[in-house]
């Protein structure tokens, strides 16, 4: 239950509610694990919190294990800040040494919803780079790029920039066009739920 409370928290209150459990050692007579501390943090971060740079800062000096830096990096990405989200989108392909888990860790939080004004403006080059992808990374790598970048997107812009790419590169290998309109598929259907009206 804290787990599906930490992913949906979005409120000021709930925010703060969550930001004040890191000030304990257990919850319900369990312990606050790492895995839970960090996904709180990231939240903290995707939200823009106050108290996110702090937490982060202070998490990383309570868990120095290789798990803490990875979840350090996909906290890293979940800021919604267009520095932080220039940084990290050219990481993914200039940075050589960069751990491809890693990578893969922190695509949703760098497509947090909370970041969707700033990843839109990635939308594009992340189609255009499904080739490269494809190409360059492990095979399971491509689905998790093209999920979540189209996953953190619920605009009709978004629809049409996926769809100016599909009828601008009509070259693109038949796997890659067919694994974008499956993706596109959700998004699409997302934008017309949103576009009803309420009582609808």
């Amino acid at each position: 239950h804290l787990n599906a409370l930490v992913g949906v928290a979005a409120t000021p209150a709930m925010v703060d509610t969550l930001d004040a459990l890191l000030d304990r050692e257990r919850l319900a007579g369990l312990s606050l694990g790492a895995p839970t501390r960090w996904a709180i943090i990231t939240r903290l971060a995707a939200t823009g919190h106050t108290s996110a740079g702090r937490r982060l800062a202070a998490e990383r000096e309570r868990d120095r294990t290789p798990e803490g830096a990875r979840r350090a990096f996909v906290a890293e990405a979940a800021r919604p800040e267009a520095s932080v989200k220039r940084a990290y989108f050219t990481r993914y392909f200039a940075d050589s040494a960069l751990n491809e888990d890693w990578a893969t860790a922190s695509l949703d939080a760098f497509n947090s919803p909370e970041s969707r004004q700033i990843t839109t403006r990635y939308l594009r080059a992340a189609l255009d780079s499904l080739p490269w992808i494809q190409q360059h990374r492990r095979i399971f790598y491509l689905g998790s790029w093209l999920a979540s970048f189209l996953d953190g997107q619920v605009s009709a812009d978004a629809v049409s920039i996926v769809e100016r790419f599909l009828r601008e590169t009509p070259a693109i290998a038949p796997d890659l066009r067919a694994k974008v309109l499956q993706a596109a598929d959700e998004l699409k259907r997302t934008v017309r739920i949103r576009a009803r009206p309420a009582d609808d």
